[in-house]
């Protein structure tokens, strides 16, 4: 069949489009991230019960490797630097300090909620 001029679609793009429709599920596949605002948090609460109450401090590592998902650490130290983890790390920070040490294991009693992103 011969098409008008305007229609006619080169070979090499055709074979692209194969090969790409082909060649797609070969794409190495996104690691997993983590929520960076979960992360702080929840590091930022074990650095806290670690000092007032070493009992919690195993809940909060399990914790903290169930928000990292499995990430590389080159990920981890990625989210580290993000704003959405310092300001979640220092909020945290900001919160404890104002715990009367009366009540800090109280702070440290569970661990915390899961993001809605993480249900």
């Amino acid at each position: 069949m011969n098409l008008p001029f305007k229609m006619r679609v080169p070979a090499y793009t055709v074979v692209a489009a194969v090969l790409g429709v082909f060649m797609a599920p070969l794409a190495p596949a996104q690691e997993p991230a983590p929520d960076a605002k979960a992360l702080g948090i929840t590091e930022a609460l074990l650095s806290y019960c670690a000092r007032v109450d070493p009992t919690a401090a195993p809940r909060f590592q399990e914790r903290v490797k169930s928000v990292a998902m499995g990430a590389s650490d080159d990920v981890l130290a990625r989210l580290r630097q993000s704003e959405d983890y310092m300001k979640a790390h220092a909020a945290v920070d900001d919160f404890v300090a104002k715990v009367d040490e009366h009540n800090a294991k109280k702070v440290c009693m569970e661990p915390p909620a899961r993001s809605k992103t993480q249900q």
